[in-house]
C-alpha cells in the first residue's frame, strides 16, 4: 500500500505539476485539489455555461484548457490502474466541499 501511494504522488505530479495537491486517507482514496489557472478558468466557464439560457452562446473552452483537462482524466485513470478499489476524486476549486466527479 505505501509503495502504492508514493507512485500516485508521483504520478500526479508528473502529470499536472505543482498545482496538484493530493490527499490519500487511511482506506486509500485520493482527493485532488487542483489550483492550475487553465483548470480554474475551465471550471468556472463550465459553471457559467450551466446558468445561460439554451439560446446564449455558451462560453469555450481553450485548446490549453481542455488539454489539462484531458491530462487530469488521463492522470485520475493511471492512479486508478494503482489503486484499484478505492475512489479518486476531483475537488471543486471554488468549493472544495464539492466533488466535480470521482472514480471508483
Amino acid at each position: 500500500m505505501e509503495n502504492n501511494i508514493q507512485l500516485i504522488y508521483k504520478i500526479v505530479h508528473a502529470r499536472l505539476g505543482n498545482d496538484a495537491h493530493v490527499g490519500i486517507s487511511k482506506n486509500g482514496s485520493v482527493t485532488l485539489f487542483i489550483t492550475n489557472p487553465n483548470f480554474i478558468s475551465a471550471v468556472g466557464k463550465m459553471d457559467i455555461n450551466k446558468s445561460l439560457s439554451p439560446f446564449v452562446q455558451p462560453l469555450q473552452r481553450t485548446d490549453a484548457e481542455t488539454a489539462f483537462l484531458k491530462d487530469i482524466v488521463a492522470c485520475m485513470r493511471e492512479c486508478h490502474f494503482f489503486n484499484l478499489g478505492s475512489t479518486i476524486s476531483l475537488l471543486h476549486p471554488f468549493d472544495d466541499d464539492k466533488v466535480l466527479f470521482s472514480t471508483k
